[in-house]
């Protein structure tokens, strides 16, 4: 069967990855992201947004 150009083993390859990276993460093998404190999309910025 093929999705998108990609067939049934390719499409398990990448899932089993996922798995992976999942785990990695969860276990804290992967740092998150320092993200900046007002780098999130506020309220004001959508309001801002929506006025034009």
């Amino acid at each position: 069967m093929f999705v998108g150009g990609t067939n049934e083993v390719e499409v398990k390859r990448r899932y089993e990855m996922l798995l992976e990276d999942i785990k990695d993460i969860e276990s804290g093998k992967v740092p998150l992201p320092a993200y900046k404190r007002n780098a999130g999309c506020s309220r004001v910025n959508i309001s801002n947004a929506e006025q034009r």
